[in-house]
């Protein structure tokens, strides 16, 4: 998980400097961080707006840990279809609720037991 988690903020890191080089942003920045829990869905969450949200299916496999082959039930979320929800400015819409029940629960996530990440 860390390897992985190294890879995808390596990558978002490289793409918000790449924003900055290009003049397309004034300013980018990437804060992460981790907690210990394991990760069933994928949640993209933009500007408080817009909110991409797909379920991660758990696949029995083996992985090889320190030359080990252990069996595993792993979340597989490379090809997880994403769903699209969009706030609109009627708080009752559906769109809206989701989106904005999604900002909650992140920030709950981030305030509570998510940690700054040592990538």
């Amino acid at each position: 998980m860390h390897r992985t988690a190294e890879r995808y903020a390596g990558g978002i890191r490289e793409s918000l400097a790449e924003l900055a080089q290009l003049g397309l942003v004034d300013q980018a920045v990437a804060h992460i961080r981790v907690h210990g829990s394991a990760p069933l869905f994928k949640l993209y969450l933009i500007n408080d707006a817009e909110l991409f949200f797909g379920f991660y299916p758990v696949m029995r496999h083996d992985v090889t840990v320190n030359g080990e082959t252990i069996p595993t039930f792993d979340p597989m979320g490379k090809d997880t279809a994403l769903f699209h929800h969009t706030a609109t400015t009627d708080p009752d819409a559906l769109g809206s609720q989701y989106v904005a029940e999604a900002a909650r629960w992140f920030g709950s996530i981030w305030d509570t037991i998510a940690k700054p990440a040592t990538l």
